[in-house]
């Protein structure tokens, strides 16, 4: 058995947990992400709320491909 290869049993909760991030669930946390950093930038008179909320917005939409981009990556064999 190779790395990563295993784990079979936890692939149908690994999809439902995808698809809420990339899905409507996932977009609505991301709006919410950056409602709160919007509000908390008005509030501290700073830019770095709103930047802040945006960052995590999309780490939230983004993450399920950048983490099946990384644990998916094969090297050449030479």
């Amino acid at each position: 058995m190779l790395a990563g290869t295993g784990g079979t049993e936890f692939s149908s909760t690994y999809t439902l947990l995808t698809g809420w991030m990339t899905g409507i669930l996932g977009r609505i946390i991301a709006i919410t992400f950056i409602i709160v950093g919007l509000v908390a930038g008005v509030m501290r008179q700073s830019i770095m709320g709103f930047v802040v909320g945006i960052a995590a917005g999309l780490g939230v939409f983004v993450a399920p491909n950048i983490i099946d981009g990384i644990v998916t990556a094969t090297l050449p064999i030479l």
